[in-house]
């Protein structure tokens, strides 16, 4: 599996820290998005002073460059020694890094108080395996936050994967497959077998993003305020199930 993941941002994405860094270059579209991302996993997460918080796949430390200013002490994994490395170079002291796979976690019972993940999981095959070591690593009462992308997306639904799956048929394109997109609920029922009350569960926006930043003419900036309008339904029921990432908040009970 590890393989797998290796291969895929080879070939499929550029696989350098400073690309899963903060987009300093990136569109007013894309920095807009990336902050509302951070925003809410501060909203959620919640992180306090002398907290001690895991980020699980902590990749270039995006995130946890921001959580830092809470005064939490950050442990980051992730399975990429370039991307721990460009932690340990751009970030505080007090984050700390360790190079280790997620289904086998090396830390004691009931260390951490609070644990997040973002768009890392999407990348597993058995994400039963990683909550069952996520809850045994929390404290009782400890939270955590899990963000993906959303199978439930509308368009993504119509539109992305039956391209993904022409792109196997014609080109025998199989890197993808190491993504698995699931629903929030897929991801409720999971947290909700291994001991975890669900809290909360958020969306971010209807624009995938990701994409944006390679094709920078559309959509055009002017429609940067049209966005912002209509995310604010993401703080809606039900259209908080539709976005482009879910996150997800659990208790450990």
């Amino acid at each position: 599996m590890l393989k797998q993941v290796h291969k895929f941002y080879k070939e499929e994405e550029p696989f350098k820290p400073e690309v899963w860094a903060a987009d300093k270059k990136g569109t007013k579209i894309n920095s807009y998005s990336e902050k509302r991302q951070i925003d809410l996993i501060r909203e959620m997460l919640l992180p306090g002073k002398e907290d001690l918080i895991l980020d699980a796949g902590c990749g270039a430390g995006k995130f946890a460059q921001s959580l830092l200013t809470f005064g939490s002490k950050i442990v980051g994994v992730d399975i990429s020694f370039q991307m721990l490395k460009y932690c340990a170079k751009n970030l505080l002291k007090s984050f700390k890094s360790i190079n280790a796979d997620l289904n086998k976690l090396p830390f004691k019972d009931n260390i951490f108080d609070k644990i997040y993940s973002v768009g890392v999981l999407m990348h597993v095959e058995d994400v039963d395996l990683v909550i069952k070591e996520f809850r045994r690593v929390l404290k009782k009462g400890g939270s955590v936050v899990i963000v993906n992308n959303n199978l439930l997306l509308f368009y993504f639904s119509l539109f992305y994967l039956p391209l993904l799956f022409l792109r196997k048929i014609i080109f025998f394109r199989k890197t993808y497959e190491i993504i698995r997109y699931r629903s929030p609920f897929w991801y409720k029922r999971l947290l909700e077998k291994n001991g975890m009350k669900v809290k909360e569960i958020r969306g971010d926006s209807f624009i995938a993003t990701l994409k944006i930043k390679k094709i920078k003419f559309f959509p055009p900036q002017v429609f940067l305020p049209f966005f912002k309008w209509v995310d604010r339904l993401v703080d809606v029921k039900p259209f908080k199930y539709f976005s482009f990432n879910n996150f997800l908040k659990g208790i450990k009970e």
